[in-house]
């Protein structure tokens, strides 16, 4: 072989190694895309392109018929290899740091996937507990997931397994059990910021004490110049009046 082609084409086989190794490399946490918070349509975090764009689709569209029937937040999440392989500290971790769930009824689900591991777990708020307990989540692993995965169909298991998920959550009475009493969107665990209902109480509790602290304010100048002239009075009075607007435009609501 010419000599001149050698170091390029070592040089593309060393490229073309580093890139699948970073690719495939062992995921922490943090590495995991958050994608729901990105785009809320989104519900499946893929980040070394495990499942085909199809799955994917199915997937993400099923999640969200889940998430809009019952408020449900069901979360999936697929990689290669864990950093230590603990798929279980992994799972608690990943799910807590997320917020997954709606913060009234906790009712989040996360379904991970380890590949090289070969490792799946499901990880559910308490308020999910009562609808996919233990028992239903392993039997669905073993029974479906694994049975898929052991013959290298990870589209076709995840898909299976979520399937059999959603079934269950949408059945009458889960979805019930699960309903928040916030919208998507609203009242999730680290999602979101203050809710609607949490500013409005804190901007209603801002405007009781500005309320409280003016007429307090009132009552002391009217006291102070009780002795004086009703014009004095008057004047004393007057000199409250920015006070009073600055009361009025902050206690609104």
């Amino acid at each position: 072989m010419n000599q001149k082609l050698i170091y390029p084409i070592i040089s593309l086989i060393a490229l073309a190694t580093a890139w699948i190794s970073g690719a495939c490399a062992p995921r922490t946490v943090d590495d995991i895309p958050n994608v729901h918070v990105a785009d809320r349509s989104r519900f499946v975090s893929d980040p070394d392109n495990i499942l085909s764009a199809s799955a994917e689709a199915r997937l993400n569209a099923m999640l969200d018929s889940l998430w809009r029937q019952s408020s449900a937040e069901a979360i999936v999440v697929i990689i290669d290899q864990l950093e230590g392989g603990d798929i279980d500290s992994f799972a608690t971790e990943l799910f807590q740091k997320w917020g997954i769930g709606k913060k009234d009824n906790d009712n989040g689900l996360l379904y991970l996937v380890s590949r090289s591991d070969r490792k799946t777990v499901i990880r559910t708020g308490y308020g999910m507990e009562g609808v996919i307990p233990d028992i239903i989540a392993g039997r669905i692993i073993r029974n479906i997931a694994n049975r898929s995965y052991a013959e290298g169909d990870f589209d076709g298991g995840t898909v299976a397994a979520v399937g059999e998920l959603s079934r269950i959550i949408t059945t009458p009475g889960a979805t019930e059990e699960l309903m928040s009493k916030f919208k998507n969107d609203d009242g999730a665990g680290a999602f979101h910021g203050p809710d609607m209902q949490e500013i409005m109480t804190a901007w209603t509790t801002l405007g009781i004490v500005l309320a409280i602290g003016y007429a307090i304010a009132i009552i002391v100048v009217m006291r102070r110049n009780r002795k004086q002239t009703l014009y004095q009075r008057y004047h004393a009075l007057s000199s409250l009046t920015v006070a009073g607007g600055a009361v009025s435009l902050l206690g609104m609501g």
